[in-house]
């Protein structure tokens, strides 16, 4: 949509209002989501002595004869006393008191924008909150600071220097990776350093505690303001020692569209608001829908944010010279025909859409009698043939009619006109890519009543008039006593096989790639190094390139995909 931005005066002028009343109460074009957690408005300071927002009364207080009187020290070095007040409410904090007539605090707005002498304090507490964690002001004078610093676990200050202070650190507890002038070196309890002004540094916290260290700072300008940022880059936990864990279990993203259904509710475990699930996104760092990151370290960050922190190379080399990850892996469920599409190759997307094209395969889990999937055409058409079709509407009358069968693959090149048919729920691997064209949807119609879009123009461009022969793939089935291996489908963009273990499994590990596991079938233990996790029908995992093999126990079936 259109973007309108105002300048700083035009924005000045608008009344301080709350945006509930006056944008969301005054709007038409806003949607209400169901949330799932419980909400507690908070909008003054009397809110905070609500029940269940104060675990329980701070023992740093105490009141003689009073009455109403509300008393919230978060001060970490003085008591407050209150003495024959009623109707008062105290704030007690390091950065400042608060003391007014209860149920007046919403006045600190106002009496904030008339003292602007204040600002300077509103603008500077004790207690500063960084990305990286927070630093407290001990002391402060015109010539000197001095800070306890407080680094968050995997967190760095990134390099920068400063011009008219030294500093001096000393580490209380924790460890630290320091790079100073250039040199990089390992420091712990009771190690201190000399930063002279204009030095370049940065510090990481390389433990798995938060790392604490005092500052003092001396010298012409002392406070944060004189603080140069040097370029550099993100450390990844690899580089901050940190070892990686052998797999993190995902939450995939889902998506409701309309011809959905309900069997990855009730078959795979997926849980979520919506009525039904036409997808959900198992292993996806696709901005149009991330998985998260579901247990481990990096429990509840997005699957992007995770690869971030722990490096590209735990993806394996395969994936270095590709710049966004490459596999996007979906769970399926068609209760109606998905539209008749197709899908661009590399070259077309990259250069039209800024993102890769789409080769996917598609491994039927289960499927309703007489179901089955569109691909490709019969025979050899021309665009003015397609075209034709389209306008008279015989266009299925074109595409091969496909039964399908449980555990079998079918894998759909790039350019391949293509739809899976009601009734059938698949695993799908794919590049990681959402770029679809849309040739014909049976003219339906969305809740609200509209059309969907049709890409017919960039469909005829992409599509592969040939006639079409489903890929035959040599049968590689290996069979163990507690298992089978079977390949699915071995491309160029990735290599799937099915596992059907029935005891315990030796899975491979690849150095040179990732793996993505999905259980679509039965229940069981997941073992690499010293983790292991329990899983079942519905559960997807991440493997990050290893020399060291997994082993999987029980009465399942995973899909191991990798690059």
């Amino acid at each position: 949509g259109k973007h309108i931005f105002y300048r700083r005066e035009v924005l000045e002028q608008i009344p301080a209002q709350a945006i509930e009343e006056t944008v969301f109460e005054e709007t038409t074009r806003c949607m209400v989501v169901k949330a799932g957690f419980v909400w507690q408005d908070v909008g003054s300071l009397e809110d905070l002595g609500e029940e269940g927002l104060i675990s329980e009364k701070d023992s740093r207080q105490a009141q003689y004869n009073c009455d109403n009187t509300l008393i919230i020290n978060r001060g970490s070095r003085s008591i407050v006393v209150a003495n024959q007040l009623e109707d008062i409410t105290i704030v007690n904090t390091d950065d400042a008191v608060y003391v007014g007539k209860k149920g007046a605090s919403e006045s600190l707005k106002d009496l904030r924008r008339e003292n602007p002498a204040l600002q300077s304090y509103f603008d500077m507490g004790q207690v500063i909150y960084k990305p990286w964690g927070t630093y407290e002001i001990l002391s402060a004078a015109r010539q000197y600071v001095v800070r306890k610093v407080v680094l968050t676990q995997g967190r760095t200050i990134y390099a920068h220097k400063h011009a008219r202070r030294t500093e001096h650190w000393i580490i209380v507890s924790g460890r630290a990776r320091i790079m100073l002038a250039g040199v990089e070196k390992e420091y712990g309890s009771n190690d201190s350093m000399e930063i002279p002004e204009n030095t370049v540094h940065q510090i990481s916290n390389i433990g798995d505690v938060p790392l604490v260290f005092m500052e003092i700072s001396t010298g012409e300008e002392v406070m944060e303001r004189d603080l140069i940022s040097v370029e550099s880059r993100d450390l990844n936990e690899a580089e901050l020692g940190y070892r990686t864990e052998p797999f993190v279990k995902l939450q995939p993203a889902f998506k409701d569209y309309l011809w959905g259904g309900t069997k990855l509710k009730e078959h795979y475990g997926k849980h979520c608001d919506y009525d039904s699930i036409a997808e959900s996104w198992e292993l996806s760092a696709h901005e149009a829908g991330q998985s998260i990151v579901a247990s481990g370290r990096y429990k509840g960050r997005l699957f992007a944010d995770y690869l971030s922190k722990i490096g590209r190379e735990n993806c394996g080399w395969k994936c270095q010279s590709i710049e966004h990850f490459p596999i996007l892996v979906k769970l399926i469920d068609a209760k109606e025909n998905l539209s008749i599409q197709v899908h661009p190759d590399d070259d077309y997307a990259l250069s039209r859409e800024n993102e890769y094209g789409k080769n996917e395969m598609w491994y039927v889990l289960e499927h309703e009698e007489g179901a089955g999937i569109y691909c490709g055409f019969k025979q050899d058409m021309t665009r003015e043939q397609v075209q034709e079709a389209l306008t008279d509407g015989s266009i299925l009358s074109l595409l091969n009619w496909i039964p399908v069968e449980n555990g079998k693959a079918y894998y759909i090149p790039a350019g391949t006109v293509h739809a899976i048919g009601k009734g059938v729920v698949v695993c799908e691997i794919q590049q990681s890519s959402n770029c679809t064209y849309r040739l014909y949807d049976y003219n339906r119609t969305d809740r609200y009543g509209n059309r969907r879009q049709l890409h017919v123009e960039k469909a005829l461009e992409v599509m592969d008039y040939h006639r079409y022969e489903l890929p035959q793939f040599q049968d590689e089935t290996v069979v163990k006593d507690t298992y089978t291996c079977r390949i699915l489908s071995r491309c160029k963009y990735f290599e799937c096989a099915s596992y059907q273990i029935h005891g315990t499994a030796e899975l491979p590990a690849y150095s040179d790639s990732f793996s993505s596991l999905v259980c679509v079938k039965g229940s069981g233990i997941l073992y690499k190094q010293d983790e292991k996790m329990q899983f079942s029908a519905g559960d997807s995992f991440f493997v990050p390139c290893s020399g060291e093999k997994i082993r999987a126990e029980g009465d399942c079936e995973l899909i191991l995909t990798h690059i």
